[in-house]
């Protein structure tokens, strides 16, 4: 990994989120003027709906295909995209096919954000520049969302609504250049062998890595955020127009507001560099409860400037919120499932934000707005206190021991990995200790674990004869998971020792699914086969 390859990335990011918004608010004015107001509901809900449906279906592929060429590929595909309805513009076709474009892009554009976030920890080399670097994954996003809109409304007071797609075409296809630049060590990880069900399955499992006790708190905390983001696009629109006296004033208010709103995310983003206890899980817990709190409030003060306090803290909140909650899901994902994991946060989050956009006027028609603002923003910024247990799971499975670390990587066949690889492995392993005389494995047995002798002797026989001994630092077991052969060997501990135990399907996938670390190991495995064959051959002399 090089900065050079993170900058891209990041790049890729802010440039999405840039084109996102001025992709939407082109292709509502081109729905308002064929279609009127209800053409741009239409446009509205087909640029998130069909990405929430197929994200958790097809994002498999983002483990599957190298994640560079998806990203790139998706915009070279938006470029076209971008072409297409700047056609539409200029040649007057129906809403329909207006329709169906934006419904493609939709579809499309549900690969990109996961195969982005999962690209992440390829890039990043240690564990501890892992937050800052979705701090600044947090600060580009933002920048983008403010760049792109205005950088729309600049080309439509020069031009028309046709020349923004232009612009847009010529942004995506910079964007496939730029990422297409970039290197990782992933590839497609050898697969451990399953039941013809789970293959079935296997697009939803994206939601099954979330389902055990720890992961479960982290995402929902993250899916209460989007239905709570979904709310207040709504209700900071009702609430300026309670404010204000006349229509364009709630326009401006509104515009103002959604500012504030903006404002407090950049603060939050820069405050993830600056933040102590960095991997844990209380600056989550406290963001949430700023997003909550803050927008619990804003129903309570008739004025505007308590308003864009308010909204700067929600703000604030939720890039908290979502950059340590961020950080937690990609210390939880194994690599070799991150792209169907993060596809099942943007497909379901997508859901969730569709939820609280539409629970906004049903509650503010039923309850008044001041007190559906308090009661969503109770229940975010109480959802960290009831879910505290859960998040401390979540940080136990996120933590590994310093000792652990360690001594993976020590091992060569983990050498290659990236320190955030290594962590990941080690929140998984377990301790085994063992006294003298007790057999490992023997051969001729499947294989299940991956072993690394923490401490003590253990000696190695083959055909009822030692072949080796094996001390503190060395490591076994990996011919028969990587060959998918039977043990080539019985393993015996000749005293006391202390083991250190890799699961099958993580050690396969973590190894294979690195180009380094898969040629490394290959090679090992032969060597010692090769070693194996010579030693079984008899003597000539």
């Amino acid at each position: 990994m090089s900065h050079r390859d993170l900058r891209r990335l990041l790049f890729a990011v802010g440039s999405w989120s840039a084109t996102e918004g001025a992709f939407l608010l082109g292709a509502s004015i081109i729905a308002l003027d064929l279609g009127g107001p209800a053409a741009v509901g239409l446009v509205a809900a087909l640029r998130v709906l069909p990405a929430a449906i197929s994200a958790s279906l097809i994002s498999t592929v983002a483990d599957k295909v190298s994640r560079p060429l998806i990203v790139a590929g998706v915009n070279a595909l938006f470029a076209v995209i971008a072409v297409v309805t700047a056609a539409v513009v200029w040649s007057g076709a129906a809403l329909p096919v207006l329709l169906v474009v934006v419904g493609v892009g939709s579809a499309i554009s549900a690969l990109l954000k996961p195969s982005m976030q999962a690209m992440l920890p390829e890039l990043v080399r240690t564990p501890e520049h892992l937050l800052p670097a979705h701090g600044a994954w947090s600060i580009a996003n933002g920048l983008g969302a403010v760049i792109g809109p205005a950088t729309a409304a600049l080309l439509l007071a020069q031009a028309d609504v046709g020349a923004v797609f232009v612009g847009l075409a010529i942004a995506y296809a910079l964007t496939a250049l730029v990422t297409r630049g970039i290197r990782t060590e992933f590839k497609r990880s050898q697969s451990v062998p399953t039941p013809g069900r789970a293959k079935w399955l296997a697009p939803l499992r994206g939601v099954t890595l979330f389902a055990r006790p720890g992961a479960r708190a982290a995402f929902a905390l993250l899916m209460l955020g989007r239905v709570m983001s979904g709310f207040l696009s709504v209700a900071i629109i009702l609430r300026a127009t309670e404010l204000a006296s006349t229509d364009q004033g709630a326009q401006v208010l509104a515009g103002s507001l959604m500012t504030a709103l903006g404002v407090g995310s950049f603060l939050g983003s820069a405050a993830t560099f600056v933040a102590r206890d960095r991997h844990g899980v209380r600056w989550f817990a406290i963001g949430a409860i700023l997003y909550g709190a803050g927008a619990a409030l804003l129903g309570l003060f008739g004025e505007a400037t308590p308003a864009w306090i308010l909204l700067a803290v929600a703000g604030a909140g939720n890039a908290m919120l979502w950059t340590f909650g961020a950080d937690q899901v990609t210390r939880l994902l194994p690599d070799h499932v991150a792209g169907r994991g993060w596809g099942a946060i943007h497909g379901i989050g997508a859901g969730a934000y569709a939820l609280g956009s539409v629970a906004a006027p049903l509650l503010s028609e039923q309850i008044g707005l001041p007190t559906a603002l308090l009661a969503v923003g109770l229940v975010l910024a109480a959802s960290p206190l009831l879910a505290w247990r859960g998040l401390v799971v979540a940080n136990k499975l996120t933590t590994p021991q310093n000792a652990d670390v360690t001594l993976l990587g020590s091992v060569p066949v983990f050498a290659a990995l990236t320190g955030v690889a290594v962590a990941r492995i080690a929140c998984t392993v377990e301790p085994r200790r063992l006294p003298a005389g007790t057999t490992v494995v023997s051969e001729g047995e499947s294989g299940e674990e991956f072993f690394v002798v923490r401490s003590g002797e253990l000696v190695v026989y083959q055909g009822g004869h030692e072949v080796r001994r094996l001390g503190p630092g060395d490591s076994f077991g990996e011919i028969a998971l990587l060959r998918t052969v039977p043990r080539t060997a019985t393993v015996v501990t000749a005293s006391d020792v202390e083991l250190v135990c890799v699961g099958h399907e993580l050690f396969v996938a973590s190894v294979t699914g690195h180009r380094s670390s898969d040629a490394g190991a290959s090679a090992r495995v032969s060597a010692v086969l090769d070693e194996d064959r010579r030693r079984s051959q008899p003597d000539p002399y």
